[in-house]
């Protein structure tokens, strides 16, 4: 069996396009994702991500995640004191493969927001 820490090392993982980018303003202002499963990586205006995450219906979470209580308070408190937050998507609906992206964009992109599953403490 391969193991999360052979695929990132050895770069045995491909992942599929995005399928949609946009503006936290935008979003902010009525542009949506669509409905389904996903992965979703937030990004600031220098393209450093802040935040990966995953759900079976990717257009409601991101929203919870700009100013919900079931959002990441972290990212929701950025995204509310800054300009030029983008969030990317790409559309998956199998949990176990959504559950290993979101693991191996973490471990590779060491997103600023996500401390549970990098055990840094909080910024």
């Amino acid at each position: 069996m391969i193991t999360l820490e052979e695929l990132v090392n050895n770069r045995l993982l491909s992942l599929p396009k995005v399928d949609s980018v946009k503006s936290v303003s935008n979003l902010r202002g009525g542009d949506r994702f669509k409905s389904g499963g996903g992965v979703y990586t937030f990004y600031n205006q220098y393209h450093e991500p802040l935040y990966v995450g995953i759900s079976c219906n990717v257009g409601k979470r991101v929203l919870e995640h700009l100013g919900s209580s079931k959002g990441n308070t972290d990212l929701v408190n950025y995204t509310k004191s800054k300009d030029g937050v983008y969030v990317s998507v790409f559309y998956e609906e199998n949990k176990a493969y959504q559950e290993i992206y979101e693991s191996y964009l973490i471990s590779t992109l060491n997103p600023r927001f996500n401390v549970m599953k990098t055990g840094r403490d909080r910024i």
